[in-house]
């Protein structure tokens, strides 16, 4: 049986060079995001990977009580959107992980957050079908739970075309909408998100919309 109460969050965040006029909102909203994981009930680990052209991994399956904050130095704008082969690294470096754990280290509970400003035009790693498939096996067979944020007028497209159905009731997509006020509710609204799944094993889809409903109005 998997450690009962352990949820693990793999942050995929989105770092091209369209981020640079939300780079400190993004650093800010991700730190409020892991200070607000904090009160929540059970235990927490978190992974953080950064694309851009490129892939960079932060921290691997690190206790939330030991997550560092995200800073200028690490977060660094630049280049272009490789997003399928981040998120297929990402599954893949933690498929494989949690199959090298004990079974009563597993999470009971795994919860995809992707964040991105633009449309995927960089990967040479996956193949958007491959993606599909990975994201389908991990929310139908391992019951992951994905939440996508994409912050252009194609969102709900880019989604689909990742293997994430809006309507299946273990994935959440939405449309943020440009600028500060966007990238600051993206973080709002995932956290809300995730201490869902990690408080009841479900994912709110309202209250993750209503989250990120609020933060834009303000």
């Amino acid at each position: 049986m998997p450690k009962a109460g352990l949820t693990e969050i793999l942050c995929v965040l989105d770092k091209s060079g369209s981020m640079q006029s939300k780079r400190n909102e993004t650093i800010q909203g991700y730190n409020q995001f892991i200070d607000e994981q904090k009160s929540g009930a059970g235990e927490r680990r978190v992974s953080l990977c950064l694309f851009d052209t490129v892939y960079r991994i932060l921290y691997l399956g690190r206790p939330l009580h030991e997550v560092p904050a995200l800073t200028e130095k690490d977060y660094v704008p630049h280049g272009t959107t490789a997003l399928l082969d981040a998120v297929g690294r990402t599954i893949q470096e933690a498929g494989q992980r949690f199959s090298d754990l004990p079974e009563d280290e597993k999470p009971e509970h795994v919860v995809l957050f992707i964040a991105t400003d633009g449309q995927e035009n960089a990967s040479v790693e996956i193949s958007q079908p491959q993606l599909q498939e990975m994201i389908k096996h991990q929310v139908d067979t391992w019951q992951w739970k994905v939440v996508y944020f994409g912050q252009h007028a194609d969102a709900f497209n880019q989604a689909r075309q990742l293997g994430i159905d809006p309507n299946h009731r273990r994935c959440y997509a939405a449309r943020v909408s440009k600028g500060a006020r966007g990238a600051q509710g993206v973080y709002r609204a995932a956290s809300y998100a995730v201490r869902s799944i990690s408080d009841s094993g479900e994912l709110d889809k309202e209250g993750t919309q209503s989250c990120l409903d609020d933060a834009s109005s303000k």
